[in-house]
């Protein structure tokens, strides 16, 4: 993992270095969300290509700037158990997950913008489906 700075972790009270190196947090308060949502982004792979192969390698989102359209393709090679993926599809027609896929909550609509969160498990693929309410 990188290095976090305190600024980045919005401590800014009671925080003391020498030739910076932590010397004091006295009367410091972190802000635990920004260390989480720090630690969150440096370990989710983000993938804005419009290609629609998908790996379980490692948790992910796919096509957050431009939704992916079309069938999507699983990729299975070192593929790691737990792996969660989120998916940004956007097409007239339902996709085609893959035949391990198993829809559990949630249905495709089209021509409106799916979130379609995948877990990776042993010999499925636990599948919800959704969209943004109104």
């Amino acid at each position: 993992m990188g290095k976090i700075r305190a600024k980045e972790l919005n401590i800014d009270e009671g925080v003391s270095f020498n030739n910076n190196k932590l010397t004091s947090l006295a009367d410091a308060s972190v802000d635990s969300d920004a260390v989480n949502l720090k630690v969150l982004k440096e370990n989710i792979l983000v993938n804005n290509s419009t290609a629609s192969t998908i790996t379980f390698t490692k948790d992910a989102v796919f096509g957050e700037d431009t939704p992916l359209s079309g069938d999507l393709v699983i990729d299975n090679g070192n593929a790691v158990f737990g792996t969660v993926v989120l998916v940004h599809h956007l097409d007239s027609v339902i996709p085609d997950l893959g035949s391990e896929a198993t829809i559990i909550l949630g249905s495709y609509k089209e021509n409106v913008l799916n979130y379609i969160y995948m877990q990776r498990l042993n010999n499925e693929i636990l599948t919800t489906i959704s969209q943004k309410q109104n």
